[in-house]
């Protein structure tokens, strides 16, 4: 993501990608989702880096509560070994 100055005002629709690991199918996939409340928490951020500014996101307070604190670490979520050949 990018971030630039003069913006005071972000809408976020709370969505967010990240690459899954199905195992029936034996891929990993990209898979759209809500995003977790830490990445909601840092979009808010955007707003306001020069002067005050606002951020909307698009996600009710029960569906807020009910999204995990922090995204599932990718060695959680992809097989071991693609994990391993990117680390080498």
């Amino acid at each position: 993501s990018i971030t630039v100055d003069d913006v005071t005002a972000v809408i976020d629709t709370g969505r967010f990608k990240e690459n899954r690991y199905d195992p029936r199918r034996k891929l990993t996939r990209l898979e759209e989702d809500y995003a977790p409340r830490g990445s909601l928490t840092q979009r808010r951020g955007r707003a306001g880096r020069v002067r005050a500014g606002v951020a909307i996101h698009l996600v009710s307070s029960h569906r807020y509560a009910a999204l995990p604190p922090q995204q599932t670490p990718e060695l959680l979520r992809v097989p071991l070994e693609r994990a391993a050949l990117r680390a080498k």
